[in-house]
């Protein structure tokens, strides 16, 4: 399969990956992490398409590419946790590629992609049903189905806070920022 861009849903899905296992919990800092991912995954796309010597429409691209991640803003979107386990699956193998491969970030998704392998998500009907590059059109997950993780926003002395009902870390009077780069 070949490298591609991949959707503002993907990276979406994928920092709400990061956050239910104890990544950011400000809204600034998982806007901050999806434009790293999806950073890391452009970069990864001109790295394979060796974009510098391309065409100028290749360029033009890549610049609506960049673009697009400087505008990110994450998003907490209604997904179950297959849909989320196999958006991480398909941002972690659009970003293989060169040197990509070997910053921290890139190793930190690793990590992450491998934990969920642990868990069994990979081996459900869900899972093989989700689509492998999510788009605008997906739907939410289904009344009663085992969900994602669920999200809300509060503002609390310390700024404005996400919060994820049932999770005792929110009781933290701390945000946590994940270190993105360490």
């Amino acid at each position: 399969m070949s490298t591609f861009f991949v959707t503002r849903v993907t990276i979406d899905a994928a920092v709400a990956a990061f956050i239910a296992e104890g990544g950011p919990l400000s809204l600034e800092a998982a806007t901050d992490l999806g434009r790293a991912l999806w950073a890391m995954n452009a970069e990864a796309v001109r790295w394979r398409y060796d974009l510098d010597t391309g065409t100028p429409e290749e360029h033009a691209e890549h610049e609506a590419n960049l673009a697009a991640v400087a505008s990110y803003a994450w998003t907490p979107r209604d997904l179950a946790l297959a849909v989320i386990v196999k958006s991480l699956d398909c941002l972690h193998n659009q970003c293989c590629e060169g040197p990509v491969c070997e910053t921290a970030l890139y190793g930190r998704l690793t990590a992450l992609a491998n934990h969920h392998d642990a868990g069994g998500v990979r081996d459900t009907a869900e899972y093989e049903q989700a689509h492998w590059g999510l788009d605008e059109v997906d739907p939410p997950a289904e009344a009663g189905a085992p969900s994602g993780v669920r999200f809300r926003s509060e503002l609390t002395p310390e700024g404005e806070q996400l919060v994820i009902p049932g999770c005792e870390r929110n009781r933290s009077s701390k945000l946590r920022q994940l270190d993105l780069f360490g």
